[in-house]
């Protein structure tokens, strides 16, 4: 039986929903095609849609600083905004087929600054509701806060290395480590011999340090690569 148009141009939209968190494949995406319908008769990039997901994630971290129930509650409706926003920008640039090398990066880079922006915002409110409002915790604020910063970076970087290694993976491409690296590599050649394309080209040296920390030691991955299959 053929599929609604609406339903196919959703699935069309998503990554792939074998790698996707379950709370973004029943919460966020849907919730985030809303605003792709609605952004995408606009001639609106990926990454502008990204900077719009960084602004409601500071706007969202600014809140919790208050520290009282209204601050918390608007900063919770401006950090589900951040992740519906930070959905957005992947689903329209495979809709619009605009997206950049160089997106991606960009992508990642607007996750952090909303990491620190929440987090730091939600330990200042915090440590304000403890010495306001009689809050009890059983750690210091701080302490709690930067607890759970440690193991928001270790659960991205650690799911994006192994999300990233299956769908390689799964498309079968061989040395996928390498493959990836070499593609952004490549692109950072062909960048270096053009004026301009300073932001493009310091966000991949950037992107290229981090995949060589992801991965460990890239000249290991290298041999082993080079080892023949039985």
């Amino acid at each position: 039986m053929q599929q609604p148009a609406l339903l196919l141009e959703f699935r069309n939209s998503l990554k792939n929903p074998i790698a996707e968190e379950l709370i973004d494949l029943f919460l966020f995406r849907p919730a985030a095609f809303l605003f792709v319908k609605l952004f995408y008769p606009f001639p609106i990039t990926p990454n502008q849609v990204s900077f719009l997901a960084m602004i409601a994630g500071v706007a969202s971290g600014i809140l919790f600083t208050g520290g009282d129930r209204i601050h918390f509650f608007f900063g919770a409706i401006f950090y589900a905004l951040a992740n519906i926003l930070d959905c957005c920008d992947g689903m329209i640039a495979r809709l619009k087929k605009n997206g950049t090398i160089t997106g991606r990066i960009v992508d990642g880079c607007t996750d952090y600054i909303i990491g620190i922006a929440v987090y730091g915002g939600f330990a200042i409110g915090l440590h304000k509701a403890v010495l306001l409002y009689g809050l009890h915790l059983p750690l210091n604020s701080w302490l709690l806060m930067t607890l759970a910063a440690i193991s928001f970076i270790a659960h991205a970087v650690m799911s994006d290395k192994f999300r990233n290694a299956f769908l390689l993976q799964i498309k079968q491409a061989d040395g996928a480590p390498e493959n990836e690296y070499n593609k952004f590599k490549g692109e950072l050649a062909r960048f270096e011999g053009k004026r301009g394309h300073l932001f493009d080209k310091i966000l991949i040296r950037i992107y290229l340090r981090y995949m060589q920390l992801q991965s460990g030691h890239l000249q290991k991955n290298k041999i082993l690569l080079k080892v023949p299959r039985l």
